[in-house]
């Protein structure tokens, strides 16, 4: 028989940043990934060992796994399985004809191989035979193929697929310090949680709280799907603060128009506080330029004064549009479409060119002690 094994494998290839780092570095990343992909993959029997630069995981459960892999940082793409067979070209294109016979049954199609380890069949040889063997039920196309055969050389087997399905990319969650993300319930904090994420870096919530229990548990349920769905491996936490009185004191004792300005200044204090207890090197904000009247290259300007710790930013470019998008990719577009707007506390017109100066001198009238 031709067929080694049951197909219940799934290649997964890591970010390819990570090729480039130093062997150190790049050994520290990897076992990052894998612990985050246990992690992924509780619940679920399973196996994972390092081939050739990528991941092999082993599991009866392939479809599943699959799921909870496309949502692992670090990850390019992965491929489940269809077969693993002796590396012979008699037995590639028997297998071939067995399981993709029916896939490329009147389309077009192309056999695409690379050679791993100490294999030694060559790939020219195998693209052409597996290719002809499939002939009969489909036509080739190496330009724009309907499907993409694929065949892994590996010194004792071969690996046959035809899935490339995307990952996150980034790097494994985790490899950088923690950071503080200031947690609004809008589309845009939560989107820029999920970009530094992307990168490595562990996020605690630092949720401001002005509208009362209501806006409490509404934020609340965006951070467990953050946790639920891209935290693999981290263990988050949410950190509310009562802002009722400070901005009660606020509008007691300011004019409307620095509301904006000021507000995001006490919110910047408070989260680089709770930042500073726990050890977080810095704070993330969902802030674009030019989206809303403190989003101003002065106003922010002014925000940042307050600042000790650095500020990311990972949205500044964005378009409104382009990160709804990313909150319907990412699973909090429903939840965050469902959270009132808090912070247009004043109807009068929003400062949109700060001096810091100024915004020093209102913010002194304020009551300090609340924030403590």
């Amino acid at each position: 028989m031709s067929e080694l094994t049951a197909p219940e494998s799934i290649i997964v290839r890591p970010a390819p940043e990570l090729q480039l780092k130093s062997w150190h570095t790049r050994r520290r990343f990897r076992n990052a990934l894998i612990n985050n992909l246990h992690a992924a993959l509780v619940g679920l029997p399973h196996e994972i060992r390092v081939d050739q630069g990528r991941l092999l995981v082993s599991t009866p459960a392939v479809e599943h796994a699959g799921e909870r892999i496309g949502q692992v940082f670090g990850v390019a793409s992965y491929s489940p399985v269809d077969g693993v067979v002796e590396p012979r070209i008699e037995a590639l294109c028997e297998a071939a004809r067995r399981r993709f016979a029916g896939l490329v049954g009147g389309r077009t199609y192309a056999v695409r191989c690379k050679r791993h380890g100490g294999a030694r069949l060559s790939t020219r040889a195998v693209e052409r035979q597996v290719g002809a063997a499939l002939n009969a039920f489909g036509t080739v196309n190496l330009d724009r193929p309907d499907v993409r055969v694929e065949v892994d050389l590996i010194q004792d087997g071969a690996w046959l697929f035809t899935r490339r399905c995307p990952g996150p990319g980034g790097v494994p969650l985790g490899v950088q310090d923690r950071a503080v993300t200031l947690m609004s319930g809008g589309f845009d904090s939560a989107v820029a949680a999920w970009y530094t994420m992307r990168r490595g870096v562990g996020n605690d919530y630092v949720f401001c709280n002005l509208g009362g229990v209501t806006h409490e548990h509404m934020v609340a349920r965006i951070a467990h799907r953050l946790t639920r769905d891209w935290a693999y491996g981290d263990r988050p936490r949410l950190y509310v603060v009562d802002f009722l009185p400070v901005v009660a004191d606020m509008r007691a004792r300011l004019p409307g128009e620095v509301w904006q300005v000021v507000l995001k200044r006490l919110m910047y204090r408070a989260g680089e506080g709770i930042a500073r207890r726990i050890g977080a090197q810095a704070l993330v904000t969902g802030e674009a330029l030019s989206q809303v009247s403190s989003q101003t290259l002065s106003n922010l300007n002014s925000i940042d004064a307050v600042a000790k710790l650095p500020v990311l930013r990972p949205l500044i470019g964005f378009d409104k549009s382009e990160i709804m998008t990313l909150a319907r990719r990412i699973g909090t577009y429903e939840l965050c479409e469902g959270v009132p707007e808090f912070c247009a506390l004043s109807l009068s017109k929003p400062l949109v060119a700060s001096r810091r100066a100024r915004i020093d001198r209102e913010e002194e009238k304020l009551d300090a002690a609340l924030l403590e």
